[in-house]
């Protein structure tokens, strides 16, 4: 069996722990499941993340201007640091299934997909 995975999943739960997740990735081991990972898919989830960090350091500096001395800010080098972490991370759990990531587009000899 072939399972492409699109971007709402993997935003649905950037960490890939929730159980839907879970059932997948321990499936993959046990029947043959092949994972496929669409590039672009990557690129907007990473995108995304990124982006709701942003939105968080628009909180948390909204709240610096009411409530003095807040413990944490949210700078720019952190929003980078957190997303290559998180780069890093959903490289790692894909790679460690096996994932095919690439770009998929329709077979010219068939109805099938080719990734590559």
């Amino acid at each position: 069996m072939h399972v492409v995975l699109d971007t709402n999943s993997i935003c649905s739960d950037y960490q890939l722990r929730g159980t839907a997740f879970y059932t997948l990735l321990e499936g993959i081991k046990r029947v043959s499941i092949i994972l496929h990972v669409p590039q672009i898919v990557i690129d907007e989830a990473i995108s995304n993340y990124k982006e709701a960090f942003e939105g968080f350091a628009v909180i948390i500096a909204s709240f610096n201007g009411r409530i003095k001395n807040l413990p944490f800010t949210l700078d720019d080098a952190r929003i980078k640091a957190e997303t290559e972490s998180y780069t890093q991370l959903l490289s790692k759990k894909l790679s460690d299934v096996g994932a095919t990531i690439g770009h998929i587009h329709p077979s010219p000899t068939n109805s099938s997909w080719i990734v590559n």
